[in-house]
């Protein structure tokens, strides 16, 4: 039988690492995958196991280079964990690697922030993913499941209707989504922790100012700033589920609901996808 694609890892390996500095701590809490490619046919054709890394050895890897490798940025670990898997074995061609944050803040009490007690974030979930060969990486970091609402300058109107159209258009519509985004840099000679900032205020701001005719439109002009705020980008890649809200019927009462209350619907929704790429160079023949 013919084998391809073949690969395999460790999942799921979390851990968290405080980052001592004085009298002053900080929290990074991740989630890791590891994926190797390259083994030969032997370890899947034969009981030959030598070329195989236990998943256990990856997991402790992970843990290893963490204590000693991990500090703010995912990304710089995630380069740490590919190189060291293709110096240590020959016979792996490419490593890919996964790690997602579960961020933590610093709590605040009574106006002041304490220096060693934190409360989750629920503010997106950063995340980075490296595909290392011996050749080079390619790298790519955003974020999951960031939730953001605007009541006003939001409308849908004007759009394809047949016979089994039941939708109103609409002037004025809540636009609310769990946003993903993902973006790949040109190079790993990159300050991610400031690339990423300026992505993420740049798509922000224009969820908060752009008068908004459909998601489609919000997406492009998210994705547009992002690309213009991030020249180290090549291409940006956007996931915008639209999360509905209906008027509530309050009719049944004796009551006029003027726009004020609603009912959410998470199920079924909308999805909006695309990737957004810097335009090719004008050829010169």
């Amino acid at each position: 039988m013919k084998l391809s694609g073949t690969n395999y890892g460790k999942e799921r390996v979390r851990l968290l690492k405080i980052l001592r500095s004085g009298d002053r701590d900080d929290v990074i809490e991740l989630e890791c995958s590891v994926s190797l490619g390259g083994a030969s046919e032997k370890a899947y054709r034969s009981s030959d196991n030598s070329e195989i890394a236990p998943s256990d050895t990856l997991r402790n890897v992970l843990l290893c280079l963490a204590h000693d490798r991990l500090e703010s940025e995912l990304e710089v670990f995630g380069l740490y964990v590919v190189k060291h898997f293709l110096d240590k074995y020959a016979n792996v061609s490419s490593v890919e690697v996964e790690v997602v944050a579960k961020p933590w803040e610093r709590l605040s009490v009574m106006d002041e922030k304490c220096s060693h007690a934190f409360v989750a974030r629920r503010f997106g979930i950063p995340f980075t993913r490296i595909a290392g060969r011996r050749e080079g990486v390619e790298l790519e970091s955003g974020f999951k499941d960031l939730r953001i609402l605007r009541t006003k300058g939001a409308s849908f109107a004007g759009f394809a209707k047949d016979e089994f159209t039941t939708l109103r258009e609409t002037s004025e519509r809540i636009l609310c989504t769990h946003m993903q985004a993902s973006w790949r840099f040109a190079s790993a000679d990159v300050d991610f922790t400031v690339v990423n900032e300026a992505i993420t205020n740049a798509m922000l701001f224009v969820f908060t100012r752009h008068e908004s005719p459909s998601i489609h439109r919000s997406l492009y002009e998210m994705g547009s700033a992002a690309l213009e705020a991030a020249p180290e980008v090549l291409e940006i890649s956007l996931e915008i589920p639209n999360i509905h809200y209906l008027d509530a019927d309050l009719a049944p009462f004796h009551k006029t609901n003027h726009g004020v209350l609603f009912i959410p619907l998470d199920e079924p929704r909308g999805i909006v996808r695309a990737t957004l790429a810097r335009p090719e160079p004008a050829s010169t023949s």
